[in-house]
């Protein structure tokens, strides 16, 4: 009986912890995409991302991030005047949730459209896009040293 006791609070803690870590779902990306710069501060800040930075290294928009416990990065692009620009990326250490929402966004009713493989002179890889209405969700497993490993973008049309 005790070590029945044992597994039983095992599986909970197990499965509490699993839960807390697939925190992003492909409703919330879509849920976020469609912010102002304002709005997705608040979402951020009440989920307890903290500001990180804002990259300013792209001609047409500017990338404003905010990290959650060396867990999670999310970025939101803005015009370089300050407007949304309708597209997040959220990064994560954890291959189970890049699959999980892999998983997830067929089972929401997107569709694979395509694989776009990429080299540049700083990061080279594959986004693989999926498709539905209004969205398009890219996954890829980047292989640059200041992310997170898994990034997953959406942006609207």
């Amino acid at each position: 009986m005790k070590s029945i006791l044992i597994l039983f609070v095992f599986f909970i803690n197990s499965s509490f912890v699993y839960s807390q870590e697939i925190e992003m779902s492909v409703e919330t990306l879509e849920h976020l995409v469609a912010m102002n710069s304002s709005q997705y501060e608040d979402w951020a800040l009440r989920n307890n991302y903290e500001f990180d930075k804002i990259d300013r290294k792209y001609e047409f928009f500017d990338i404003i991030y905010y990290l959650k416990k060396g867990k999670n990065c999310i970025g939101f692009a803005i015009t370089k005047n300050g407007k949304a620009f309708g597209s997040i990326q959220f990064q994560t250490r954890n291959s189970s949730v890049y699959i999980k929402l892999k998983s997830d966004c067929v089972k929401k009713g997107y569709k694979f459209k395509d694989t776009d493989p990429y080299n540049l002179p700083h990061q080279n890889g594959v986004f693989q896009k999926y498709k539905k209405d209004k969205y398009e969700l890219d996954f890829n497993p980047s292989n640059k040293d200041e992310h997170y490993g898994f990034s997953i973008g959406i942006s609207i049309d």
